[in-house]
């Protein structure tokens, strides 16, 4: 059975990582095809959507909100939701990498029938830390590091399936390419 500490702050981090290389991949890209960077941060899939800034804000603030809320973490508040520029979303992802490897098993694992409140949109919930993970925490991560992918990828950014699951095969050993 995995662990909370597996289920939430390693899936975060693992999501942050995979932000980070992703970003990285979009910038020699952008630098390449002599695309600005300002460009790609304000794509968006679809009109109503949010752009990528967004994704990735959104993605680290959750991967934040989850060292406070499952391991019990004192943090300041993390910055508001609200869009930031390519350098400010670098240094966000970095501040987020580093809260959360701070995080041991031990400050989560234990905590899944802990009753925690969380916000959902402009709404307050109340669940298990191990509902609020596999629920809410989880998806959301998810929804918001394949959005960024998608944008990138709907913009022209050679990236693959390898360059989404990277982080998340660390642990699996890969036979070399055939």
């Amino acid at each position: 059975m995995t662990s909370l500490y597996d289920a939430s702050i390693v899936v975060a981090l693992r999501a942050i990582k995979t932000e980070i290389t992703i970003l990285k991949k979009a910038e020699a890209w952008a630098e390449q095809n002599n695309v600005a960077m300002k460009d790609l941060f304000g794509a968006r899939l679809y009109e109503d959507m949010l752009p990528l800034s967004m994704q990735i804000v959104i993605t680290s603030l959750f991967a934040q909100r989850a060292a406070m809320l499952v391991a019990g973490q004192t943090l300041e508040a993390p910055a508001g939701l609200h869009d930031r520029d390519y350098d400010e979303c670098r240094a966000l992802l970095a501040d987020s990498l580093a809260i959360l490897e701070k995080i041991k098993p031990e400050d989560a694992n234990g905590k899944e029938d802990v009753v925690i409140e969380f916000s959902v949109g402009k709404r307050t919930a109340k669940a298990k830390t191990s509902e609020y993970v596999h629920r809410y925490l989880v998806p959301t991560i998810y929804f918001h590091l394949t959005t960024m992918y998608d944008i990138l990828r709907s913009k022209g950014v050679t990236l693959g399936k390898l360059d989404f699951l990277t982080h998340y095969l660390d642990a699996v050993e890969l036979s070399p390419p055939l």
